[in-house]
């Protein structure tokens, strides 16, 4: 097996990457500057504006809080109350959290669409507080709780830290702001804060370090889910643009992108050099907030790595475990004094907090504790208690199991489904998911009989792995060859044909070109299967013959074609589109500018008829991990070619 040093950078140019990780609860940033000659080094970034400290495994709330007119008022850590406490005394606040899951495709667990709009839903305005009630007690302040000392007779005063409910925030919903609106307000304080903190950091190192002297050869990294496709990728780059993080002019050279699965994988070698001397597979589970991502690897006789079956993604992150645990709550509480919106929601919360039940759950055989309100919050009947309630572990269990039921089935999926009769032997465990010490129990526990080794390397940066990955990713490059998840292929016509049936089936769609012959439209051509592997120097090249009317000649300046995607069940996709026509989709339109070519075309003719003609090749890179495609022709047997733009609808 191959060993693995990182190599000197080789370019001529000093330069900064930056690998942007935006999860659905929790987000990071790492970098690396690039000198010539030298091996570049991954730093963190451990401070973030609104942090009271700098910590190691840094990672800050995917949280963006606005007024009532769309206007930023706070990000990240800054909008936590106890943090930003002014916040609660505004009116109108908005509050954008968990919006990375609105990007998503919409074929992607469309059953649980409903369990998504059950956690994006605005809940009821609350109340109106009768600032009379209870007047009596004017004089004392409601905030002040009495509390008797022992052995003393006397009493000291101790605030009351249950949370004020007068100014909850509501949800942000698409009519407020889109979803991609609110990635772009969120990078922008990522980036604001990671370039402060770059600039304070290097300058310690060279004091000669300036921004402006690295700006131009700065590059980012931004990750995704493995199930995010080419529209959401176009969505997270207008996003950046937006940001300030790169002109438009340079987006698509300075933003690349890197699903969060690859993105691991390169974290756990470069934490773990000794997984490049193990021989099988290595199956990488990232557990994030909102989305599990399983990508399996084997290594390849150069050393590097490929795919060896379709990685997937799951939604069944740890948002949905705190989201059964909120259903629990309301409806153990509706007929109690805390059984309100506001309530249940402070329940929850506090059931997700790094100190909370869902974090530091263990054993089902213990009980835990919710701490959600002040020392006045009680209601005895329903076992709550100076704003705590106990929960039987057993029953936090059951919050977890769905999560990890599919997970086990999702890595039974992908070890049954490798390619070369590769094993699955190590399943690595990162992510912020990955730190619940119960998942990995269960895992570890599930395959230790199946010879699957489950392991959680580094596991005091677990939540750091796919910043970190990414910024590795641009460096290491280790995978080089990937499995399709889906077929891909064009839309052709072919020739009519009066003895072939299928032909004759559709005549009613037969249409006539320039040069006065019949064609048959509405065929799927393939160029990519699903399955298939494919390396990124693989080229797929699908010819089209353009035929013009003058009319059409002189009107026309582009070459613009639409990439079909099957999500059908059928291991080769129909031929005919009608067959099946729901389970074709658009993935993107591919365009060329060819005005520039026009002058070198000739009139051409067919008996009566006059007519231009151009024959020309698109071809498309699928192996990499981002779409990209140009157009080829030939010009007297010299084959030329121009960039095609890809466009999402």
């Amino acid at each position: 097996m191959a060993t693995h040093e990182r190599k000197p950078y080789t370019g001529t140019d000093k330069s900064l990457v930056i690998g942007i990780d935006v999860g659905t609860t929790l987000s990071g940033v790492s970098y690396a500057v690039l000198e010539p000659g030298k091996v570049p080094r991954i730093n963190p970034v451990v401070r973030f504006s609104g942090q009271r400290e700098e910590k190691p495994d840094s990672k800050v709330p995917s949280v963006v809080c606005y007024d009532q007119d769309g206007h930023v008022l706070a990000a990240g850590p800054e909008t936590d109350y106890e943090i930003n406490p002014i916040l609660s005394e505004i009116e109108g606040v908005r509050r954008a959290e968990w919006f990375k899951l609105r990007l998503r495709p919409p074929h992607l667990a469309a059953d649980k669409r409903a369990q998504l709009e059950k956690i994006w839903s605005p809940p009821e305005p609350p109340a109106e507080i009768d600032d009379y009630a209870d007047a009596s007690d004017e004089e004392e302040d409601e905030n002040v709780v009495l509390i008797e000392i022992e052995g003393t007779g006397g009493v000291v005063e101790e605030p009351d830290d249950s949370q004020d409910k007068k100014n909850i925030p509501r949800p942000v919903t698409d009519d407020f702001k889109t979803a991609v609106q609110v990635f772009a307000d969120f990078l922008q304080y990522l980036f604001k804060s990671a370039k402060e903190y770059i600039m304070e950091t290097e300058r310690y190192i060279d004091p000669t370090f300036t921004w402006s002297s690295i700006e131009k050869n700065t590059y980012f990294v931004l990750t995704h889910p493995n199930g995010w496709e080419g529209k959401q990728q176009a969505q997270m780059r207008e996003a950046a643009v937006a940001a300030g993080l790169v002109d438009r002019s340079a987006a698509a050279d300075h933003i690349t992108f890197v699903t969060e699965g690859e993105a691991s994988l390169h974290f756990c070698l470069d934490k773990n050099p000794e997984l490049h001397q193990q021989s099988g597979g290595l199956l990488v589970v990232d557990g994030g907030g909102g989305t599990i991502d399983l990508s399996a690897y084997s290594q390849t006789e150069k050393g590097g790595y490929k795919e060896i079956v379709s990685p997937d993604c799951l939604l069944q992150g740890s948002i949905f475990v705190t989201s059964r645990a909120r259903d629990y709550f309301k409806g153990k509480f509706k007929d109690s004094q805390f059984g309100d919106d506001d309530d249940v929601e402070a329940m929850a919360r506090a059931f997700d907090k790094p100190e909370g039940a869902k974090c530091m759950f263990r054993n089902p055989n213990t009980p835990y504790f919710v701490k959600f309100g002040g020392l006045r919050d009680s209601d005895r009947k329903y076992g709550i208690a100076n704003g705590k309630f106990k929960v039987e572990g057993a029953q936090v269990a059951k919050f977890f199991e769905p999560a990890i039921q599919e997970i086990i089935a999702g890595i039974l999926n992908q070890c049954k489904n490798t390619k070369d009769g590769v094993s699955i032997k190590y399943v690595l465990l990162v992510g912020g998911f990955g730190r619940s010490d119960y998942l990995f129990a269960r895992l570890r526990d599930y395959f230790k009989s199946s010879g699957i080794v489950v392991l959680r390397p580094d596991n005091a940066h677990l939540n750091k792995a796919v910043a970190d990955g990414s910024v590795s990713w641009y460096l290491d490059r280790y995978v080089s060859t990937r499995v399709a998840k889906f077929s891909y292929g064009v839309m052709t016509r072919h020739l009519y044909n009066e003895k072939n049936a299928d032909h004759v089936e559709r005549e009613s769609k037969k249409e006539t070109q320039a040069n006065g012959k019949s064609y048959i439209p509405g065929i799927f051509a393939p160029v990519l299967k699903k399955d298939s592997e494919v390396s990124e120097e693989t080229l797929f090249r699908q010819p089209h013959k353009f035929i013009l009317t003058r009319g059409q000649f002189a009107a026309w300046t582009t070459v613009s074609t639409r990439l079909k995607c099957y999500r059908g069940k059928a291991a080769d996709p129909p031929t005919w589109v009608d067959r099946e026509p729901n389970a074709f989709q658009d993935a993107c339109t591919i365009q060329a500018d060819m005005s520039h070519i026009k002058q070198n075309m000739k009139l051409t003719k067919n008996g009566t008829k006059l007519f231009y003609k151009l024959n020309l090749e698109v071809v498309v890179l699928l192996g990499f991990t981002e779409l990209k495609a140009y157009v080829t022709w030939k010009e007297n047997d010299i084959e030329k070619r121009t960039d095609a733009s890809i466009f999402y609808d």
